[in-house]
């Protein structure tokens, strides 16, 4: 039988220690899917999200959504990373997550796409706020810790 695992490492960080920095984020996401055709090309597609707003119920209405190929690490490992500004300067919603699915195109099929449930729904995996810091140009960024998988 088929067998699939995601995982999803993280980071966060301003840029600035004041009150009103932007919130940068970096997300590792590597899909193992044994089931996927050789030859494939596999994309992630995703979007930034809040735990407080939920507005974005399908994967088409995202927030700042892309569209990514993934690397190819073996023959059924994945993996990209998303990387960019999650909130902006006194933005009133904490974007703190990144909302996911999977598009796999194999050679001479039509496109499938990896969910985790019906139609509609898609991976979720977030970072705490409360523990993202500032950092200067000089500092060195913050480790990448691995997150909670879920789905919405």
């Amino acid at each position: 039988s088929a067998e699939q695992k995601i995982q999803v490492w993280g980071r966060g960080y301003h840029h600035s220690c004041g009150y009103y920095s932007s919130t940068d984020a970096d997300f590792d996401v590597t899909l193992f899917n044994d089931a996927i055709p050789y030859g494939s090309t596999v994309t992630m597609v995703s979007g930034i999200g809040s735990d407080q707003l939920n507005i974005n119920p399908h994967f088409a209405h995202w927030q700042k959504r892309a569209e990514q190929r993934m690397e190819v690490v073996n023959v059924s490992t994945w993996r990209v990373r998303r990387s960019g500004q999650i909130n902006a300067r006194g933005s009133q919603y904490g974007y703190s997550r990144i909302e996911f699915v999977f598009r796999v195109d194999a050679p001479g099929a039509d496109p499938q796409w990896i969910l985790p449930g019906s139609d509609g729904t898609y991976f979720v995996s977030g970072l705490d706020l409360q523990n993202i810091r500032c950092v200067n140009s000089s500092d060195e960024l913050p480790q990448f810790s691995r997150l909670p998988l879920g789905k919405n």
